[in-house]
């Protein structure tokens, strides 16, 4: 591939990227602000599976540059680097397993083809979700939580001091993260 195609490439694929990102950036939810929609993923598929794993440096870099100017790094330099890695070498692992099978040319005229494809997104979607929980879920924090019956609503009754249950004092206690680990301790 020649560098400068590479980089008309790069410079055309980048702001149309960031450009679905932001645009698909609606109800965010959770701490990493994962969206209902994301159509750019789809776009960096498309670009490796038409132009080659060549590609997957420039995904990686855009990657990280949508997270930098759209979500302000909610996770940090490093879990951002690491979730871009995994979504690019995702991404990157798809386009190369619809190369493959899809032989000779990429195309999805046949029911077997529209299967293929289906299966190999949908299998590797799950695979790629799965990696970038594994890496940003370990720097969440929780902040609140709602617990329900069993365990939590025993706890809440001794955070209260309750010597006998009464579940109307234990709904809608408050326990602090404080007075939980108290307790679990006891």
């Amino acid at each position: 591939m020649k560098i400068l195609r590479y980089l008309r490439d790069a410079a055309v694929f980048a702001p149309c990227y960031v450009l679905l990102d932001w645009v698909s950036y609606i109800h965010p939810l959770g701490p990493f602000n994962i969206t209902p929609w994301n159509p750019q993923p789809a776009l960096a598929i498309a670009w490796m599976l038409l132009g080659g794993l060549a590609h997957a440096p420039a995904v990686f870099a855009t990657i990280i540059l949508a997270d930098v100017i759209i979500r302000a790094i909610p996770a940090g330099y490093a879990v951002t680097v690491l979730t871009a890695l995994v979504l690019s070498a995702g991404y990157a692992a798809i386009a190369w397993t619809l190369r493959s099978l899809l032989r000779p040319k990429a195309s999805l005229h046949s029911l077997r083809q529209l299967t293929l494809f289906a299966g190999v997104v949908a299998a590797g979607t799950a695979i790629i979700a799965a990696g970038f929980v594994g890496v940003a879920l370990p720097t969440y924090e929780a902040r609140n939580a709602i617990g329900v019956a069993g365990t939590i609503t025993s706890i809440a009754a001794l955070d209260l001091g309750l010597e006998e249950y009464d579940r109307m004092r234990v709904h809608g206690h408050v326990l602090s993260q404080d007075g939980a680990r108290l307790q679990l301790e006891r």
